[in-house]
């Protein structure tokens, strides 16, 4: 069996992230994808939207799509959300699958600053979505020499949502209802998430 996995804060997830699992799927033929939103991401500084509530924004970005999963094995687990423990973790569950891992050229080129890539490298093959203003060329020789032969690139329009844009839109009461799930939207206006303070 063939799994990807698509981590990140998810705060909140975006038709970009739905994008990206979408053509790892496709493109390298895996049979689920799943979704780990992070506990406590330890290269963020930001204080994201409480872990549940991402947990729930997840799964209601994903309905769409029996392929997707989400899994809340970060969320649980205490401490730092360090992706290799996720992997570790997920293999004991699903014995004997082959695993990628799928993620943007800029966090790919964060790789060195994660805890044990080394052995992360060992336990996944990465696949790598360039995002401007890489390609695929500048993407495939950012690899540090642990992952370059663990490495494939999976082509995808590109996209220029980002949580960051998303989250000020959402602020100004003015989003883009085309970068975020109807879903997921509803949810985010019945719980009165990214408003901006009355203190602001």
């Amino acid at each position: 069996m063939k799994l990807g996995i698509m981590g990140g804060t998810f705060d909140p997830p975006h038709i970009g992230h739905h994008q990206a699992a979408l053509a790892a799927l496709n493109h390298l033929q895996l049979d689920e994808v799943i979704w780990i939103p992070s506990g406590r991401n330890p290269l963020k500084t930001v204080r994201p939207v409480p872990a549940r509530l991402r947990l729930e924004m997840t799964v209601l970005a994903t309905q769409d799509e029996p392929r997707f999963s989400v899994s809340d094995v970060e969320i649980t687990r205490n401490g730092p959300s360090y992706m290799v423990e996720t992997v570790r973790e997920l293999q004991e569950i699903r014995v004997g699958a082959d695993w990628w891992l799928i993620l943007g050229s800029d966090s790919f080129r964060t790789l060195d600053r994660w805890h044990e890539p080394e052995l992360l490298a060992e336990l996944v093959r990465f696949a790598v979505i360039p995002r401007p203003p890489d390609t695929p060329g500048s993407a495939r020789s950012s690899a540090p020499a642990y992952a370059a032969g663990r490495l494939d690139i999976v082509p995808m329009s590109p996209s220029r949502v980002s949580s960051t844009m998303l989250r000020i839109d959402l602020e100004e009461g003015n989003p883009d209802e085309r970068q975020i799930s109807p879903a997921v939207l509803d949810y985010i206006r019945a719980k009165g998430l990214y408003q901006r303070s009355e203190n602001a």
